[in-house]
Formats: structure tokens, C-alpha cells, sequence
């Protein structure tokens, strides 16, 4: 019996992983639709055109009839394409499904084996597992997404791991490969160069040298064996490095401030602030606390943290290293977390373990129930069949003018043989017309929300037109009902679409 017992103990991470895992995959598969219309759904319908066409010989001006990539062929997210070939015979709802749960096991496993790194009791690895993937809504949301950008996690866990224990190759390879995946490989860099950072702050010069010549030949192989390497490199260096900084352009929610989704994140931070002053009490010193890598995770958060505020996206680096970081404390130091509860509870709240396995369990269960009953409510709102329906009338080859940029994604899924006008993000238009993006931008201002004139709307219409020639002008009728009204009322433009949702009309009415 005691042998049962500790195996059971032994396996519980593990156990709760796989669990885990089995919950996620029934809140997806209880969905008839993508959890969202974003990404995803774009990286499938390139992963559709590589398998076609040859995985080199592809590239997203295929899709679009202006904008930034109408002009340069380069593929940003070369290895997050290809990522998605074994998915395609699934479709893309399936696909997109089993692809979220790859991602998630990937982080698992990675996850799993920093625990064994660590040396972290079991109990401590399973709650840590449970916090890890449940804890932080807006971090869960995003593991379901079925997005490429999370192959880079585990990627960047793993860096975090090699770095403290020692295993510079495994640094190299992950950077290689997120290099290829996508253009945000600049977070897992700056993991690295960080690690190099602290080797030397530890005074470990050889262990420095090492690490930052396979940081290098990571980076540098990565950029070898992408297909455009030389745009690529233009690409980081004119595109990706000036879009969280240009000034008044409506950027994605997760290019936002995260700062409204970080409740979560200062529960985490307060215990781990707990827990080191406890820590630092009861004498660790200094080079003790550099040597284990509690340094390095925690300048790691101080990092992210920032980022975070800045940006909401860097909550796929810092929720994973925050809870990296609590583990971590909690294997240094076996029983911390035990004695700082006795230290600033009540004795008979200190000492209850069941009780606070029970509150930890509810507010699990609550994050994944509340999600599970959000995405139940507006599953209806994401189907495909809508984006078929709206644009079965629009012939092969069409140039289409969706000014929603979002409209591309699930567009371009369901018609690739259409070439639009925005998509990705609106960035990617203003560094190809700013003129066109502030036009766009018009459509949401008071003056077109309320009753704009017949003759403003023309003189709308001949700008944009004159800016991106098209065959097809599309709305999304929640955000364009006024002027869409206009369109049709005024100058007797008909919508061919058919969608109670979205807006078509033919440009050459105009």
C-alpha cells in the first residue's frame, strides 16, 4: 500500500496534466464553430496554399491586392504555417481544435520537465500545472485559440530551463526554431542574451562565452534556413520592430495595455513577494540566490511585467515565467510556502491544507466554467458559413475592399482565391498608405456614425477608391450601419451579400 501511495505521489503532475488536458478538449469539441475568427484561421489557409504550391513557394501577396504584403514576399510565420500541414485533411474547425491541444500538451511536457529540473515535490509540480494552464483567464483564453505564436512558449520555457540548467544547446536549437516560427522570436532572444547576462553576473565567464556563441548560431541558423532570409531580416528591422510604436493607429487588443487583465498576475506576484521575504529571513544570501536562478526569473518578470503593461500579447512569457519563478521558490526551498501561511494566518487557517487545496480547486473550476459558458453563448457569432454565404457572389479573382482589416481572416479561409485589401493587422496598411488607413479610420468617427451627407460619402468613396482599386467594397454591418444605410438609400448601391452580418457591394456602381 505504501508503495502505491508514492507512486500515485510520483505520478500526480502527471496525472493532472493528462487531466487537464481532457477538460480543455471537451470545452472545445463542446464548440460547433473556432473559438475565435483571428489568426488561426489565416495560418490555415497559407498552410492550405503551401501544400499546393510547395512550402517555400508561397507567400501572403498571394492574398492581398494592396497593403504592405501586396508589395513584399515574405513570410513572417514561415514554420507556424507549416506547422498546420499535418491539420488540413481535420478542416479547418477540427483542425484548429487539435492544433489548441497540441500546443497546450507541448507547454505540458515542457513544463513537466522544468519541474524534474528543479527537483519540485510532486504535490507542488501538480498545483503548479493547475495554475499554469487555469489560473489566468486571458492566458487560458489564449492557449485555445489554436494560434502558431504559442509554439513560441514552450520554446521560450525551455530557453529559461537550459539557461539554469546549464544546457546551452538546447538554447540554440529553441531559437533556431523560433526564429522560423515567427517574428516575436525577439522575446525568447532577449530570454537569452538576459541568461548570458546573469552567467556573467555570477561571474561564470566560460558558461557566458558558451551560452552566447549558441545563442548566436540559433539566431543565425534560423535566418539561414528561412526562404527569405534577406526580407526577412528587412522585415524585422523596417516592420515589426516600428508597429508597437506608430503613433494613433488603431492596433489589436493584445497590442493594447494589459494592464485591465493583470488581477490575476498580482495574486501570483504577491505571493511570490511573500514568499522571498520569508526566504531572504530565514538567511539564503545572495549568491545562493543568483546560483539556483531565482535571480534570473525574477529580473525575467520584472521584464515581462513591463512588457505586460505595455502590450497585453507578453502575457504568453510572463504568466509561464511567474509561475516558473513560484515553483522554483517552492523546490529551493521545501515546506516556504507552509511557513509563511503559519506567518501571517491565523493558526487554524494556517494549518487547514484541505481547505486551501478547496479554494484553489474552486477558483480553477470557476475560470474554466465561466470560459466554457462565454464561448457556449457566442459560438453561434463565429461560423464560417457567414463569410461563405456573404461572398458567394464575388467571381474568382476579385479584388475585395474589406475595410474591417479583421474581415481577412476568416475570409481568407473561406475564399483564397479572393485579393484583399487590408488584413493581419491595420498596421501593415498604414506603412503602405497611411491616407488609406486614416480614411478607414473616418468611418468611426462621429460625423460618419451619426448622418454623414450623400456628398460626403461619395468624396469617401472616390478616396478610397483612388488609393486601393477594387471590384468590392465590404462592411461589417455592426460597426457601418450608417453609412451602409447611405449606400444604399442615397446612392442606390444594391448588397449583393445576402448577410444580415456583413455588407457587399459592387465598387464599379460607384
Amino acid at each position: 500500500m505504501p508503495s502505491e501511495l508514492t507512486f500515485f505521489k510520483r505520478a500526480l503532475p502527471h496525472i493532472v496534466g493528462a487531466l487537464s488536458l481532457c477538460l480543455i478538449a471537451i470545452l472545445l469539441f463542446s464548440l460547433q464553430n473556432p473559438v475565435s475568427l483571428d489568426d488561426g484561421l489565416r495560418h490555415f489557409a497559407m498552410a492550405r496554399l503551401m501544400s499546393e504550391q510547395g512550402i517555400a513557394a508561397a507567400d501572403w501577396s498571394r492574398f492581398f491586392s494592396h497593403g504592405y504584403f501586396a508589395h513584399h514576399t515574405v513570410d513572417p510565420w514561415f514554420l507556424s504555417n507549416v506547422a498546420f500541414i499535418p491539420f488540413l485533411p481535420l478542416g479547418p474547425i477540427l483542425g484548429l481544435k487539435l492544433f489548441a491541444l497540441f500546443l497546450i500538451l507541448l507547454l505540458l511536457v515542457v513544463f513537466l520537465y522544468a519541474c524534474f529540473v528543479f527537483r519540485t515535490p510532486p504535490i507542488v509540480s501538480a498545483v503548479s500545472v493547475g495554475l499554469l494552464l487555469f489560473f489566468d483567464p486571458s492566458f487560458f483564453y489564449r492557449l485555445l485559440l489554436g494560434r502558431p505564436y504559442e509554439l513560441i512558449t514552450p520554446l521560450a520555457v525551455l530557453i529559461i530551463i537550459a539557461a539554469i540548467s546549464k544546457r546551452p544547446f538546447l538554447i540554440g536549437l529553441s531559437l533556431m526554431l523560433c526564429v522560423l516560427l515567427s517574428q516575436i522570436f525577439i522575446f525568447p532572444l532577449l530570454i537569452a542574451f538576459t541568461a548570458v547576462l546573469w552567467r556573467l553576473s555570477l561571474c561564470e565567464w566560460k558558461e557566458a562565452r558558451m551560452l552566447l556563441t549558441w545563442v548566436f548560431l540559433g539566431l543565425f541558423a534560423g535566418f539561414f534556413l528561412h526562404p527569405d532570409s534577406l526580407q526577412y531580416a528587412f522585415y524585422i528591422r523596417d516592420t515589426f520592430l516600428r508597429i508597437p510604436l506608430l503613433p494613433g493607429i488603431e492596433l489589436g487588443l493584445e497590442m493594447q495595455s494589459g494592464f485591465r487583465l493583470g488581477s490575476r498576475l498580482l495574486v501570483i506576484v504577491g505571493i511570490v513577494t511573500l514568499l522571498h521575504s520569508v526566504l531572504f529571513k530565514e538567511g539564503i544570501t545572495l549568491r545562493q540566490y543568483g546560483e539556483c536562478g531565482l535571480s534570473f526569473l525574477i529580473f525575467l518578470t520584472l521584464l515581462f511585467i513591463t512588457f505586460f503593461l505595455l502590450w497585453a500579447r507578453a502575457v504568453d512569457f510572463l504568466w509561464p515565467t511567474l509561475i516558473l519563478l513560484l515553483t522554483l521558490l517552492l523546490s529551493v526551498s521545501p515546506g516556504i510556502f507552509s511557513r509563511t501561511m503559519i506567518a501571517i494566518l491565523p493558526k487554524k487557517l494556517s494549518g487547514n491544507r484541505r481547505m486551501g487545496f478547496y479554494i484553489l480547486l474552486l477558483l480553477l473550476a470557476s475560470v474554466v466554467f465561466s470560459m466554457h459558458r462565454t464561448l457556449r453563448a457566442s459560438d453561434g457569432d463565429r461560423s464560417l458559413e457567414t463569410y461563405t454565404q456573404a461572398l458567394r457572389f464575388v467571381p474568382q479573382g476579385a479584388m475585395v475592399l474589406n475595410v474591417d482589416w479583421h474581415f481577412f481572416m476568416p475570409a481568407v479561409l473561406v475564399r483564397p482565391d479572393l485579393r484583399y485589401a487590408t488584413g493581419i493587422d491595420p498596421s501593415y496598411t498604414y506603412l503602405d498608405s497611411p491616407k488609406a488607413l486614416g480614411l478607414f479610420a473616418s468611418l468611426t468617427t462621429p460625423k460618419f456614425q451619426s448622418s454623414p451627407t450623400e456628398e460626403e460619402v461619395r468624396a469617401w468613396l472616390k478616396e478610397i477608391l483612388a488609393l486601393y482599386p477594387s471590384d468590392y467594397l465590404v462592411f461589417f454591418r455592426g460597426r457601418h450601419e450608417t453609412i451602409i444605410t447611405k449606400l444604399e438609400k442615397d446612392l442606390k448601391m444594391i448588397d449583393v451579400s445576402g448577410s444580415r452580418e456583413v455588407a457587399v457591394f459592387r465598387a464599379k456602381e460607384t
